[in-house]
């Protein structure tokens, strides 16, 4: 039976939102397991804060984390980030896409770039095109994974169907 540190060992992780609580606790549990992992969010210095709580509490696992800075609700930036992480890992795959990057309730009424409503950009549309980008990654390692985190904010909301950008 492998050990704890070495369940993941040799993998590729890439968790988007990484700055946040929730991509923290992911990372640290990747690395725990001897995974490699690319943490991406929108703001370099909270990424840079978020490494050196990881390298804190888990020494000698420095070499293993990588952060890119990439904004989901961009088209641009999202394949952007797929040129970065093609060009990191010299053609090797991807074993796990943690799609994890969210936002919520926010005050006002906010559009993308593309003219997409906020929630819809960053929940949805920007994890779609990074996961399609990345397929042919994800098919290298035989048992890849593809992980979208989700809430139940939703459930607290009341949906329009007839305009899903409201």
């Amino acid at each position: 039976m492998a050990s704890q540190s070495s369940l993941l060992a040799s993998k590729v992780a890439l968790v988007t939102g990484g700055s946040g609580t929730i991509g923290q606790a992911i990372a640290k549990s990747l690395l725990s397991q001897g995974a490699s992992v690319i943490l991406t969010a929108r703001r370099l210095e909270k990424l840079e804060e978020v490494q050196e709580v990881l390298r804190r509490e888990l020494p000698g696992k420095e070499s293993q984390v990588h952060v890119i800075t990439s904004d989901v609700s961009k088209e641009e930036t999202v394949v952007e980030l797929f040129e970065k992480i093609d060009k990191l890992d010299g053609g090797k795959g991807l074993d796990l896409l943690v799609n994890n990057a969210g936002i919520m309730a926010l005050q006002t009424r906010c559009e993308s770039k593309q003219g997409y409503e906020k929630h819809l950009a960053v929940n949805h549309f920007g994890h779609f095109l990074l996961t399609k980008l990345l397929m042919k990654k994800l098919m290298v390692p035989e048992q890849s994974r593809i992980v979208n985190v989700s809430s139940l904010a939703h459930k607290n909301q009341k949906l329009d169907l007839t305009d899903l950008h409201l």
